[in-house]
């Protein structure tokens, strides 16, 4: 008799454990609320190579100014070039805002992340990623991304579009949002 009531006890220590996981499994996967009814857009954008080298010749009465071991003929300068982020959708200009380097000297990369709620349904799509007034030598050596498509925003979905390496933007299809941000991040 000893037996079996030790057996009962080690079986009921497990045994509520367990149920009270199994009660906390099953509360959390209850859904709570409405599903989400607008679709969102989501804009990753990263890039380090808004920097240009803008490099000039020194003049002879530069040089003769220096002191004879600072005396370089050629001085180049790097320069961090702004950038300007203007998104449309259905011809209604959502966001145009100057996206500017971070960090004391301006040497950080430009990041962008901004979400966007969107009604769900096709939408026509226009994206931006343009230098402000680059060096007229260095324009071409700029990234610079436009994204004009009609694009599916499936309600309760995020679309991705991000910066690729190669300096074009890319749609990507996202996840089931839980909630869509309201604002502009």
């Amino acid at each position: 008799m000893a037996e079996l009531a030790r057996l009962l006890r080690a079986a009921l220590r497990l045994a509520v454990p367990l149920g009270l996981m199994a009660a906390v499994s099953t509360l959390a996967h209850l859904p709570v609320g409405a599903p989400p009814e607008e679709a969102a857009l989501r804009l990753a954008l990263r890039t380090g190579a808004a920097r240009v080298e803008i490099c000039r010749d020194r003049t002879a009465a530069e040089l003769a100014a220096l002191p004879a071991h600072m005396r370089q003929v050629r001085v180049c300068d790097e320069t961090a070039i702004d950038y300007r982020l203007r998104v449309a959708i259905d011809g209604a200009v959502r966001l145009d805002r100057r996206v500017t380097h971070r960090g004391v000297r301006r040497t950080r990369p430009l990041v962008v992340d901004v979400d966007l709620p969107v009604a769900p349904g096709v939408r026509r799509l226009e994206v931006e990623f343009l230098p402000v007034d680059p060096p007229v030598d260095a324009a071409e050596s700029l990234p610079a991304a436009t994204f004009a498509e009609s694009v599916d925003f499936a309600p309760g979905r995020i679309l991705l579009l991000a910066l690729e390496a190669d300096g074009g933007l890319r749609l990507r299809a996202g996840a089931v949002s839980e909630a869509v941000p309201a604002g502009e991040g």
